[in-house]
């Protein structure tokens, strides 16, 4: 029996067959190997130690035949002997996509909330000849301010009642009503409305929710006064929220200099005589 012994291949050791041994060699840029009769030489020479016998491997008898070859070597694939063997190549390893990679995933941390836009507005509301409201002589009115030569300003008449609550209450819904529209067609903001009123403040962030639970009835189970203006402002509220918008209120002292508040006076005014 044959040992192979291959010292310097694809693979160094001791082989039993040929084709073995041929696979780890052929190709293979300064192969070294032989044949030996016992494996214990065999295994000297692939460990690098001197060869005192054995003879250069060589091809299965019948595999290959013509012109003696060097020893240790095989020929290459340009050989034009018509008995040379034809190339088969080293098969390639097993795919290994289905090993999945075992590096930890970084953490990447959601991106920070949009800013709202803010806009900041100022409302208030005037009246004249209140003490001739019974009989129907009282003028109210209305202004919005938003900033100088500001298209959304407005100054305009009270409707129903002729007061200055109405005024202030509808001075607010007016500018509720721009930010609700800006929400709805996806330009979300948060308003910071100005005023001077703090009925119509507590009227749309504090007692509505318990108007809301009995019929908007006071303590004495009269209506409410001007529910449906603080109803208004509720439901816009609402529906600025849902649409990812949002509604601050600021108190400020009303004809302290404040120039904002004094412009939405000026336009609540001029409102009156509309």
């Amino acid at each position: 029996m044959k040992y192979y012994a291959v010292r310097n291949g694809r693979a160094s050791g001791v082989y039993n067959t040929w084709s073995d041994c041929e696979s780890q060699v052929k190709g293979f840029a300064g192969n070294q190997y032989k044949s030996f009769a016992s494996r214990e030489a065999a295994e000297a020479y692939v460990k690098g130690g001197a060869v005192s016998s054995g003879r250069t491997a060589g091809p299965v008898r019948g595999r290959v035949s013509g012109n003696t070859r060097p020893s240790g070597s095989l020929p290459s694939r340009s050989s034009s002997s018509r008995h040379s063997t034809s190339y088969h190549p080293y098969p390639k390893p097993p795919s290994c996509t289905h090993i999945k990679p075992s590096l930890p995933v970084a953490y990447v941390p959601p991106p920070p909330p949009t800013a709202l836009e803010r806009v900041e507005v100022y409302t208030d509301g005037a009246s004249k000849n209140n003490q001739a409201r019974k009989q129907g002589l009282s003028k109210a009115g209305l202004g919005v301010y938003y900033g100088p030569n500001d298209s959304r300003n407005f100054s305009g008449r009270v409707t129903g009642e002729q007061t200055n609550s109405r005024g202030e209450l509808e001075a607010i819904q007016h500018a509720l009503q721009n930010s609700a529209r800006e929400a709805k067609h996806g330009n979300p903001q948060l308003t910071v409305i100005h005023t001077d009123s703090q009925y119509s403040m507590d009227s749309i962030q504090k007692w509505s929710k318990k108007w809301e639970t009995n019929g908007y009835k006071t303590s004495s189970g009269a209506d409410v006064a001007n529910q449906d203006l603080i109803k208004s402002c509720r439901r816009l509220v609402n529906e600025i929220e849902a649409n990812s918008g949002s509604v601050e209120f600021v108190k400020v002292k009303g004809h302290s200099g404040n120039h904002g508040n004094d412009m939405a006076d000026r336009l609540a005014v001029e409102g009156c005589t509309k």
